[in-house]
């Protein structure tokens, strides 16, 4: 079954939707694969992909099981062989259970014949999931409990069910710890502060994380350009990293070659590192340098990242910050306020330079005869109403001068 269909999802519930089982004879076989399919959508699996490794072995065995069913006989009619006047009596007795994962229940019809044969048969029920060789040997599901082919003064008079202890009511609860014990395992990224002596120590291994990061950040965007370097090969013309020239350096991490090798700039400036643009550690590194130009605007913060990284697409990281909610009120435009009303004198109807507007240029450098060169200035005079403009020469801004003018 599962050779002809794959391992999927959409089969899986394919092959439980084509499965005909109206009354629940088969229902605690079923329910095995109901939970299963349930199983994969907790894990997010989608409908074409294929089933990981354990549950595609959970699968395999369920299909593996189901052939032992074959050989299972479920008679049509229940009363068949028998005559209507035999019969004395019919009683209904029905069963339920329930646990975490699913619920189970079971209805008995009872008959009682005039010789005294007492015979339960299994109307339907829904089961709690168990195997199919179980279920096919399993006479509690087919034929009841074995008092039920007995009088019911030999019955039981009470069934006893386990009933749990304490209260059933989940409450929340305080605990107070005086004294907590942990376990710390060593590796290389533990930071034993007893093994540095000052503080430049501790700072050279902060900044070996962060290239060990860098690293990780890189070989999990551009595996395939890295394989390529590594191999002395060419980076593929359809690669985005291709117009950038990526290289190693000593630490063996990636930069980019750019076109200021021939200058006096540091090899940070020059070769910058390459970073993705979707990643944790770009995220941290622009809200870090933003952080550091006051929360400036995008420009300030990316000329601050290129001193040292290099990030592809850089001018898009102002979407990135509209995602900062502390940021969000220093990025909002500018308020604008309402321009006012016009006044009378530039909107009334009046003879040019009725209304004027006076002011002076910068002094400028006139020759007057045989005379040196002499500061002068030039007067404008704007009409309000019309825009007409008069410009006249003054030898000084004197106010004689200027009534002169």
């Amino acid at each position: 079954m599962a050779a002809n269909g794959g391992s999927t999802k959409r089969f899986v519930l394919h092959v439980l939707g084509g499965i005909f089982d109206p009354i629940g004879f088969l229902g605690p076989f079923i329910m095995k694969l109901k939970i299963f399919i349930k199983n994969c959508g907790l894990k997010k699996i989608d409908w074409n992909s294929e089933l990981p490794p354990l549950l595609d072995y959970k699968w395999q065995l369920w299909c593996s099981e189901i052939e032992q069913l074959n050989d299972k006989f479920i008679p049509r009619h229940y009363l068949s062989g028998l005559n209507s006047c035999d019969f004395i009596s019919f009683d209904i007795h029905s069963f339920s259970d329930a646990s975490m994962k699913a619920y189970g229940c079971v209805v008995y019809l009872r008959e009682t014949t005039g010789e005294n044969r007492i015979q339960p048969y299994a109307c339907f029920g829904y089961g709690w999931g168990i195997s199919a060789s179980d279920l096919a040997q399993n006479s509690l599901w087919w034929h009841g409990p074995p008092w039920l082919n007995q009088p019911s003064e030999y019955w039981p008079n009470k069934v006893e069910n386990e009933k749990p202890t304490g209260d059933l009511e989940i409450r929340s609860e305080v605990e107070i710890i005086s004294q907590c014990k942990c376990a710390v395992y060593d590796s290389e990224f533990v930071l034993d502060l007893n093994k540095y002596s000052d503080l430049s120590s501790v700072e050279n291994y902060s900044f070996e994380a962060e290239l060990n990061w860098i690293k990780y950040e890189q070989n999990l965007v551009y595996c395939s350009e890295l394989e390529c370097i590594k191999n002395g090969k060419q980076i593929s013309k359809k690669s985005s990293l291709y117009y950038f020239a990526p290289f190693f350096n000593k630490l063996r991490v990636l930069r980019v070659r750019g076109r200021l090798e021939e200058s006096d700039l540091s090899d940070n400036k020059i070769h910058p590192i390459l970073l993705p643009k979707q990643s944790k550690f770009t995220d941290f590194l622009i809200s870090r340098e933003h952080k550091k130009v006051c929360h400036g605007r995008v420009f300030a913060a990316l000329a601050k990242i290129r001193s040292a990284f290099w990030i592809p697409r850089g001018r898009q990281i102002e979407k990135g910050f509209e995602n900062l909610s502390h940021l969000q009120e220093i990025l909002i435009e500018t308020y604008c306020t309402i321009n006012a009303q016009l006044p009378k004198s530039r909107v009334l109807e009046k003879h040019p330079f009725t209304v004027t507007g006076i002011d002076f240029t910068d002094p400028v450098s006139i020759r007057s005869g045989k005379d040196a060169n002499q500061k002068s200035y030039i007067t404008l005079f704007t009409c309000a109403v019309t825009r007409a403009l008069h410009i006249e020469l003054v030898t000084d801004i004197t106010t004689k001068n200027f009534i002169l003018s």
